[in-house]
């Protein structure tokens, strides 16, 4: 089941919160939980659902009402998340009773995340004095999202003609989540120098792919550069 257990839209919500309020309801020890919280979930849904459903029917769909029912949401999704949090930390509970309150099931035997196997792409967008924008590339993939598995990148840069052949004599720029990446290239660095820059793909277990083809552009003239 996905981790996210709750549902994003408004009418599944409510779906999903009746579910979840009729089984405590009616066992609520059952659980892990009292009859007072139960009470007390019970009165989050009813004011969740009620404003729902009048925001359903044009008639009575207000700006008034709209921000009343968006004020229950909220405090119903804070109480899901308290009592989840109860419910799954209870002695008893088992992964039927997880399935049935629509709850994430633990997952006791993960598969192994595998490590990355291709390298990113380099592309420059953008090169202003020493400020250059660049993207990495799923080169497996048309799509602009990382690759599966792959949690961010671990970013080098090298200033001078020629790339070094062992990333120790590469500078480490930093690990990033996001493939549109803005670096910033040190002012003491002379206009027009050649930058050079690499980087490989992580997972969540901090494992890393192959290295990307270094790419180079140029710094220092308060422009557009494109890669070589």
């Amino acid at each position: 089941m996905s981790r996210t257990y709750l549902p994003t839209r408004e009418g599944d919500l409510r779906e999903w919160a009746m579910n979840f309020n009729t089984l405590i309801g009616a066992n609520p020890t059952g659980y892990g939980l009292t009859a007072t919280q139960a009470t007390a979930y019970a009165t989050a849904y009813a004011a969740f659902a009620d404003l729902y459903d009048q925001c359903q029917q044009t008639t009575l769909r207000t700006p008034a009402t709209v921000q009343d029912k968006n004020l229950r949401k909220a405090e119903l999704i804070a109480i899901t998340r308290e009592y989840v949090n109860i419910c799954q930390a209870y002695p008893e509970m088992d992964d039927t009773k997880r399935v049935m309150l629509r709850i994430t099931v633990k997952d006791t035997d993960p598969s192994p995340v595998p490590v990355p196997s291709s390298a990113p792409g380099i592309e420059f967008v953008s090169v202003l004095g020493h400020t250059v924008t660049l993207r990495l590339q799923n080169t497996e993939s048309p799509v602009r999202a990382r690759p599966e598995y792959v949690v961010g990148a671990t970013l080098f840069t090298y200033v001078g003609a020629e790339p070094p052949t062992d990333i120790a004599g590469w500078k480490f720029e930093g690990n990033v989540k996001k493939t549109l990446v803005q670096v910033q290239v040190p002012a003491t660095v002379p206009g027009g120098s050649s930058v050079w820059f690499t980087a490989f793909w992580r997972n969540n277990r901090d494992e890393s792919g192959p290295a990307a083809q270094p790419m180079r552009t140029w710094v220092g003239f308060g422009g557009v550069s494109m890669a070589a």
